[in-house]
């Protein structure tokens, strides 16, 4: 049994896009990432992705649209915070509350989970 129970994956920046956000229907993965992903869960890694994005509360995308471009790629479960910094909200990164859901969900122990992400409020969030 792995020891391991699942890994938390931010979007922009860490699976694919660069230091912006890219909205569905432009956004693409590394190289690699696929393969990767797909490595994990052959050895039973659950994969979720835990993300903020602030222009869905702008209205310039739809959460449903984020849900169905992670699903394609692959994430067994996918966390977003529609929110932008200043609604002050309690699920926004790096608060933990996008962890903590998922622990809910899936039975985790998130001392035995992983986060991989590229910024400062994703590790802030882990070490929550």
């Amino acid at each position: 049994m792995n020891s391991i129970q699942a890994i938390f994956f931010d979007r922009d920046g860490t699976i694919g896009g660069d230091n912006t956000v890219h909205y569905p229907g432009t956004f693409t993965l590394f190289p690699h990432v696929a393969s990767l992903m797909e490595r994990l869960r052959n050895q039973g890694m659950l994969l979720i992705a835990f993300t903020n994005q602030p222009g869905i509360s702008k209205g310039l995308a739809r959460e449903e649209e984020f849900r169905t471009e992670l699903q394609d790629f692959g994430f067994d479960d996918i966390l977003i915070c529609p929110h932008a910094a200043e609604d002050h909200c309690t699920c926004r990164k790096p608060s933990p509350n996008l962890l903590w859901q998922a622990q809910a969900k899936h039975d985790l122990r998130l001392e035995q989970c992983v986060v991989i992400g590229d910024r400062w409020s994703d590790m802030v969030a882990a070490a929550r």
